[in-house]
């Protein structure tokens, strides 16, 4: 068995590279897309020992991937059909150049290997019990609120102008898919091969899907989760997207050595956001956790296992 990874990175070659060193494996690839606002070449530089190794490859379609906007996913779809393409593999997780694992890379390999056919994807349809906060580890959750996907948003000069407004209140709103029920969640997720070719085809076959997403806000937190929580794939989808991640609002705050207690208490496979300029430190620390962890991986995927899959 393989896993791939679909990376999106923007800033850092140096923890890129640290990152990919890692994840590395021989049977496993990374496909890593750097937004098209940044030059490629110091990135190209850092990771010059591991694309000699053929396991890393850069995508070939680079987009611009603004916060926000349709950029990012579309920069997802082309990159992750680039894997499809190029890989076998059993699972794909998207990760960013600032997400770390907290276990070893065979540990990461155990665990999809004993996932089977299921995907982590984290998913909320507006009409579930509000948790007491948007923190690491809690179920995500969406109020419901459906402006972000029945307005029409626009970037211009760096702002969101969504339509209709009060400067332009009759103009038609944005209709979802008729056939399709809203969900919402986190935009990183690990897939099974068959979900993700299906949400690549998906998207393929219907230019309708497409125009809808790019006038959504922030439409990556609910693209793949319309596309397979709509479909046959929705009883195998496990509702976590393997993430630690510390919500500070809309945004997930940097993660400091303060929260290595609660990172490492998370059964979490990834950590998000990580800032190497910021506290090395803690990316030390993060080694070593995984390190730990790799002398008895089995035990710690067996908790895993329980976990995630014993629901």
């Amino acid at each position: 068995m393989s896993v791939a990874y679909v990376i999106l990175a923007h800033r850092s070659p140096s923890q890129l590279a640290r990152l990919l060193h890692r994840l590395h494996h021989p049977d496993d690839h990374a496909f890593v897309h750097i937004d098209r606002r940044v030059a490629l070449e110091p990135f190209r530089e850092a990771l010059a020992p591991l694309l000699a190794t053929g396991n890393v490859h850069f995508a070939r379609r680079r987009l611009r991937t603004p916060w926000g906007g349709f950029g990012f996913c579309a920069a997802v779809l082309a990159t992750l059909e680039q894997a499809l393409q190029g890989a076998i593999f059993t699972h794909v997780s998207l990760l960013s150049g600032q997400d770390y694992p907290l276990v070893p890379a065979s540990a990461l390999r155990d665990f999809f290997e004993a996932a089977g056919e299921r995907s982590f994807l984290s998913y909320s349809s507006g009409d579930g019990k509000r948790p007491p906060a948007r923190a690491g580890n809690l179920a995500w959750y969406w109020n419901g609120d459906l402006r972000r996907v029945t307005y029409r948003h626009y970037r211009v000069r760096g702002h969101f102008l969504h339509i209709p407004n009060r400067y332009m209140p009759g103009l038609p709103r944005l209709a979802p898919p008729a056939e399709m029920k809203l969900y919402q969640g986190s935009a990183w997720w690990t897939l099974s091969r068959a979900a993700a070719h299906y949400t690549v085809e998906t998207f393929v076959r219907r230019r309708t899907l497409r125009r809808y997403f790019r006038r959504v806000m922030v439409p990556d937190e609910f693209l793949f989760q319309m596309v397979l929580c709509n479909s046959d794939f929705m009883p195998t989808i496990v509702n976590d997207d393997l993430h630690f991640i510390h919500w500070d609002g809309w945004h997930p705050k940097l993660l400091e050595r303060a929260d290595l207690s609660a990172i490492a208490q998370s059964f979490k496979l990834f950590a998000r956001k990580l800032d190497e300029e910021r506290d090395h430190a803690l990316l030390d620390e993060l080694d070593s956790l995984a390190d730990a962890r790799a002398a008895d991986p089995g035990a710690f995927v067996d908790e895993l296992r329980r976990h995630y899959l014993d629901r």
